[in-house]
């Protein structure tokens, strides 16, 4: 997500037919941790960006979140397609 998205604070998803507009909200670097570690452990290809290793501790994810930031997802109610969440 670009700082456009930042600065709306939200965000037009679409996936084939399905559309979904969602508001977005940065999480703190605390809450980043450990979903970067999760993101490391399954998507194998995205490791080679992380200083961090899928064996390192949560607290060396926390550290790369200002790199990598992790952004909240929520359906918004004024959503085009009666609010279709994309998969």
């Amino acid at each position: 997500m670009g700082a456009q998205a930042r600065i709306a604070g939200r965000v037009t998803l679409r996936r084939g037919k399905q559309v979904g507009v969602y508001s977005i909200r940065e999480v703190s670097a605390t809450e980043a941790g450990p979903v970067l570690k999760e993101y490391v452990a399954i998507a194998g290809a995205t490791r080679s960006y992380f200083k961090a290793t899928k064996d390192s501790p949560v607290v060396d994810f926390v550290a790369e979140a200002r790199v990598h930031p992790v952004f909240e997802l929520t359906l918004a109610g004024d959503a085009p397609n009666g609010g279709t969440r994309t998969g």
